[in-house]
């Protein structure tokens, strides 16, 4: 249906759950530790199906960075090691 194997799902299903896992504790890092987290956050609430399949269309050979890359992006990027 899909044309993607289970195999490749599942990483993807992962990478949606590492995303919102991250999120949840930059939220909750912002609004405990006051000044920790300098600035503004834009956090993806919800959105982390659209960051996934966005990344996974592009490819994940791209070194180029979207110009309204989320926090979210940034650290998925980041925290996916090589192939």
């Amino acid at each position: 249906m899909s044309g993607l194997s289970n195999e490749r799902l599942v990483e993807l299903y992962a990478q949606m759950v590492r995303i919102r896992e991250f999120e949840e504790r930059v939220k909750r890092t912002f609004a405990e530790h006051p000044g920790v987290i300098r600035g503004h956050t834009h956090l993806a609430d919800g959105a982390e199906a659209s960051i996934v399949g966005s990344i996974a269309a592009i490819g994940e050979a791209t070194s180029s960075w979207p110009p309204t890359a989320a926090t979210a992006t940034r650290s998925r990027w980041a925290a996916t090691p090589p192939r």
